[in-house]
């Protein structure tokens, strides 16, 4: 849920403000925060998914029968996998263009 909002914040105006990036390139922590961000998205991602194969794993093997509904975060692991490959490939496009 954390990964979502912070997408948020950074696709809604006040992610794009123009003052406050000038502000922070002035600073010298533009750099910093954006390198902080994608680490922070790409490691919680592999995170989360390690851990819900793990779990998921664990919880067959001592059930004994798979799953028949996907747990609730399972269904929002998945729609985060979707919202970042969606923003992927809206960022190549958008570089493709010029």
């Amino acid at each position: 849920m954390i990964n979502f909002v912070l997408f948020l914040l950074l696709i809604s105006p006040a992610g794009r403000n123009r003052e406050l990036y000038k502000s922070m390139r002035e600073a010298g922590f533009s750099a910093v925060i954006a390198t902080a961000l994608q680490l922070w998205v790409v490691g919680t991602t592999l995170f989360a998914t390690a851990f819900f194969f793990r779990r998921m794993k664990k919880l067959d093997g001592v059930a004994g029968q798979a799953l028949k509904n996907p747990p609730l975060d399972g269904v929002l692991l998945l729609a985060w996998w979707i919202v970042l490959v969606v923003a992927c490939l809206y960022a190549f496009m958008m570089g493709m263009g010029g």
